[in-house]
């Protein structure tokens, strides 16, 4: 059995069978993942692009941009 490395609780087998590398158990786990963010940017009239981040800090650029572009 494996320990979660953030708070030393036991990672769940079907986590580890789906998981086999993971190091934190389920709790712990949302604070070390980023949820990409994705924008919609018109830069004419007819078309747009979608771009996705995936830090934190591309998403705040995106957000920027997307609200700059409207």
């Amino acid at each position: 059995m494996c320990k979660c490395i953030d708070c030393g609780d036991t990672i769940s087998p079907a986590r580890l069978e789906f998981l086999p590398d993971t190091e934190w158990c389920v709790k712990c786990s949302d604070k070390h993942t980023f949820k990409y963010a994705a924008f919609t940017i018109y830069p004419h009239k007819t078309g747009g692009e979608l771009f996705v981040a995936r830090t934190k800090e591309g998403a705040r650029r995106l957000e920027r941009e997307a609200v700059r572009g409207r």
